[in-house]
């Protein structure tokens, strides 16, 4: 699944980062979901160390979410990627990792 989503939160903790983001479902009603990441380490061998996710990732960003949805039909999620209002991906997702 693939959304236009604004940013509420973004954890850079162990044993995987977290984001924390609002939808407009079909109706037009906001969703808050949340989304896993890959590990800190990575996301840090990526480019993306706690501060520059900080600055880059403050409620209210503007972003593209592409998840794995759970099977239990909640608002939650494996993150794949995320793109910027640019469309550059910003984060890795949950499996990915820095070669």
């Amino acid at each position: 699944m693939t959304f236009k989503a604004t940013v509420t939160e973004f954890r850079f903790n162990n044993p995987h980062a977290q984001i924390f983001f609002d939808v407009k479902d079909e109706r037009g009603n906001v969703v808050h979901w949340g989304g896993e990441l890959t590990s800190p380490y990575n996301l840090a061998q990526g480019g993306w160390a706690k501060r520059r996710s900080e600055a880059e990732l403050k409620p209210g960003t503007l972003l593209t979410v592409t998840v794995a949805p759970s099977r239990a039909g909640t608002p939650v999620g494996v993150v794949l990627k995320i793109l910027n209002e640019k469309g550059e991906q910003v984060l890795l997702g949950r499996d990915q990792q820095v070669e």
